[in-house]
Order: C-alpha cells, then structure tokens, then sequence
C-alpha cells in the first residue's frame, strides 16, 4: 500500500513538473527513479500519460527527457489519441519527429479510426504531414467516415499537403462509402479550382459522378464561379478526358439558360456539343487511364518509367508545347 502511495505521489509530482515545463525537477525526478510509465498514470480520468501531458505542453526537451527515460510512445488515452495524435494536432514538427524516431506508430488510429496524418491533415500542419509520410504513414488509410487524408487536403484547399499525398501515392479515385465524392468532387464544391485542375493532371478521373453529380454539375451549382472560370476549367477537363454526352448537355443548355449573366457559359455548352475530340488527344487519355489504374505509383513517375522516346512521354503528360499553353495549370 505504501509503496503504491508513494508511485502515486512521485507520479503527480513528475505530472506537475511536465505541466509547469520546469525541466530541472522533470531531469532530477526521473534522475530519482521516478517510473514514467507508472500504474498510476492509468487512473487519469481521460487515460493520460505524462507523455502525453508533455506533448500537449509543446516543449521538446521535457519530450526528449521522457523518451531517454523510455516513456511509452503507443499508450493511447482513452479517445485512442497515442502522444503521436497530439504532437500532429499541435503542429510541432521537432516532437513528432522525436516520436517517430522513439518507435511510434504512425499507423495508430483513434476510436474514430483517424491516424496521425489524418489529423495533421486536417489541421493543415505541412511539416508535420511530410514527417509522417517520410515514416512510411499510410495516406490512404481512411477514418470512420471513409475519409483519406486526401479528402481534408481538397476540402481545406492545403496545396502543399496534397502534393506530398500525392507524391506519396494517395488514391486520387477514392470514393467516400455513401455519398460517392473522390477528392476531385471536394475539392470543385468548395471552389477550389488551382487544386482541382493539379488532382485531374496528376491522375484524377473526370468522369467519375457522385450520386449523378459530375464535374459539370458541380461547377454550375456553384454560385460564386465568374464564367471565364468555368469555361477554362472546363476546356481543362476536356483535355484530360471529359466526355460529353448530347442529351446531358442539351439539358445543360436548357437549364442555364435560367441564370443570369450566363451567356458565356451557354456559349461553351452550345460549343462543346459540337466538337468532335482529336483521335491523339482520346488515346492519350486511355494510356493515362490505364496506367492509373494499374500502377500503385504516381502517374507522372509511371510516364517516366515508360520505355518510349521523351517526346512521347511529354504527349503523356501533357508537356507538348500545344498543351503546355492551353493547360494553364496555377497551382
């Protein structure tokens, strides 16, 4: 009883001391023998560990402290929050680097089934994002909503977190279970165009529909979209593969029509009926396609491990000089 009195006591003393960020009598305490993964750390109401205290209290050298000392970097409390969970809330790239060099796991999900880069994602914490995806996090695990971290990036319009997604191989083609959205679909109903033009040249397929909601849908819902925007953004998506259909577009047309100030726009729509797409440009797009589909890497790497001549693998990826000025990708 005594012994488990005075555990208790050098716990809350060593809990006050990360609290208070007073790191001599944190290095003194654990110089004393304190035990950093104490029984008694289980009866916090919330399940908190000093490391996790640590975490929370943004200070580095306490972190490192505990670490040397062998504090637990996988106790969850009891959200299922391991200290790797807060340091990627936070934002503080040096701790969760220290965690991950202590052996987290980046893969450790919450009770909501989100990990560490979900919320560092979420939260729009770059640095923190290119840690986890240098360690191996899976980008393409998805939480409880069926949401990968992708799905935050395009919401939240964060460009440099959704290039490293990317880059680190994120499914552009995910579909969230119930509503069907992709990344794509976020990204265009939250207006998001810079973002949404780099998912579709990186692979992102423009004909996929959510609940019959397309691209074209999406843009014209959207109230606060000038019509040279949408004509550009359209003029994209059919230079990377958008296909038109007669009756679907006959109804746009009569549709718009009840807008205002969209003369512009029943323009592109009367002139889309009528263009036949160029033979190289169909063909390109099924090789890219096919090379989404089949190959887990990025598209751009997999045009670059193709054996063909450069001049074809600048055709693939949208290189040519005829594409490069129609392209107008601002990202």
């Amino acid at each position: 009883m005594n012994n488990f009195k005075n555990e208790t006591n050098d716990y809350n003393r060593l809990k006050n001391a990360v609290s208070a960020t007073d790191v001599t009598a944190v290095r003194r305490l654990i110089k004393g023998g304190v035990n950093v993964n104490s029984r008694s750390a289980a009866q916090d109401w919330n399940g908190t560990t000093i490391l996790h205290v640590a975490v929370s209290s943004n200070n580095p050298e306490i972190v490192k402290l505990l670490l040397s000392a062998k504090a637990d970097v996988q106790k969850a409390n009891n959200q299922g929050r391991t200290p790797l969970h807060l340091a990627s809330r936070s934002g503080n790239a040096e701790i969760t680097k220290q965690l991950i060099d202590a052996g987290s796991d980046v893969n450790a999900t919450t009770n909501d089934c989100r990990t560490a880069l979900h919320t560092a994602t979420w939260r729009g914490n770059t640095e923190v994002v290119r840690h986890l995806v240098a360690a191996q996090a899976d980008v393409n695990i998805h939480d409880g909503d069926s949401w990968t971290p992708l799905f935050w990036a395009a919401k939240l319009n964060y460009r440099q977190i959704t290039q490293l997604l990317v880059e680190h191989g994120a499914d552009l083609n995910h579909r969230i279970v119930n509503k069907q959205y992709t990344a794509l679909h976020e990204a265009l109903r939250n207006g998001h165009i810079g973002l949404s033009k780099y998912l579709i040249h990186e692979g992102a397929d423009v004909n996929m529909k959510a609940k019959s909601e397309g691209i074209l849908d999406l843009l014209l819902k959207s109230q606060h979209l000038d019509p040279p925007v949408f004509t550009d953004m359209m003029d994209f998506c059919l230079l990377h593969g958008y296909k038109i259909s007669r009756d679907l577009m006959t109804r746009k047309v009569q549709s718009v029509k009840a807008l205002q100030n969209c003369e512009q726009i029943q323009r592109w729509l009367q002139r889309a009926l009528e263009t036949v797409p160029l033979l190289s440009n169909i063909c390109r797009n099924l090789i890219r396609q096919q090379l989404t589909i089949s190959k887990k890497s990025r598209l751009k790497k997999s045009i670059e491990n193709l054996p063909l001549p450069f001049l074809l693998k600048d055709f693939l990826a949208f290189q040519d000089e005829e594409c490069e000025s129609l392209l107008k990708l601002t990202f």
